[in-house]
């Protein structure tokens, strides 16, 4: 809970959809120094939060990711998206900012990128409202989160290193 990673704004996204009457209800996984901030807020405006902490536990946190309707991580200085990644390999769509490099991971079906929080909260709407799109946007975040594997990113980062180098 950084202010890079923006989780202010995903309280701005949650606000925009329970004031449109959708039952929308915000996990936050992690801490840091802006988790008093937030909790105070998700108090004064009575905003449907859990608070879960780190998550060490793989096993648990992949079954957290899985069971989500949809990520959102509204981060504008996001320089890969790790985080989204991990979530679309467990088959959750990805609702990210359109600042930063999250958009890049996301193909068609996988989810949405938008510039501000009523945008964000058009597509976690749109994701959520249709359970056929919701399926398919799962399938699709899965299949595209499967492109990442390790094998294809180690052998580039040593083609790489050997280009950089001269080293084999």
């Amino acid at each position: 809970l950084w202010p890079d990673k923006a989780p202010d704004v995903a309280f701005d996204v949650l606000a925009e959809l329970c004031s449109s009457g959708v039952p929308a209800q915000l996990v936050v996984v992690g801490a840091g120094p802006m988790e008093m901030p937030l909790r105070r807020r998700a108090r004064r405006e009575q905003l449907p939060v859990g608070f879960v902490g780190h998550v060490g536990d793989r096993m648990q946190l992949s079954h957290m990711l899985a069971c989500a309707d949809v990520v959102v991580s509204p981060g504008r200085r996001e320089t890969f998206g790790l985080g989204i990644l991990e979530a679309m390999a467990c088959g959750t769509p990805a609702v990210v900012s359109t600042h930063g490099a999250s958009s890049e991971l996301l193909r068609p079906g996988a989810g949405y990128a938008a510039g501000s929080p009523q945008g964000m909260a058009m597509a976690v709407r749109r994701l959520v409202t249709d359970r056929r799109a919701h399926a398919d946007a799962r399938v699709c975040a899965r299949r595209r989160a499967e492109e990442f594997s390790w094998t294809p990113t180690i052998a580039a980062l040593s083609r790489l290193r050997s280009e950089l180098t001269g080293a084999p």
